[in-house]
């Protein structure tokens, strides 16, 4: 499986990043974004299965960003 991180604290894309390597390694982590412009970039170049998508954001919160897709 595919996923991208979409995050903008280091720390928590970090820590997701840790989690699933050590947990599930079937899950291959193809890309990382800070905002939500790479995460809209990273999504529609990158087709992951799923993302990890913070909910607290400074310019759109997640739940907007996730309808806006």
């Amino acid at each position: 499986m595919t996923c991208v991180i979409i995050d903008d604290e280091a720390k928590s894309r970090e820590t997701i990043v840790n989690i699933l390597t050590k947990y599930c390694p079937d899950v291959d982590i193809i890309g990382q974004a800070q905002n939500v412009e790479e995460g809209y970039t990273a999504i529609t170049t990158l087709r992951p299965e799923f993302i990890f998508l913070d909910i607290q954001m400074p310019d759109i919160n997640g739940l907007q960003f996730y309808k806006s897709l």
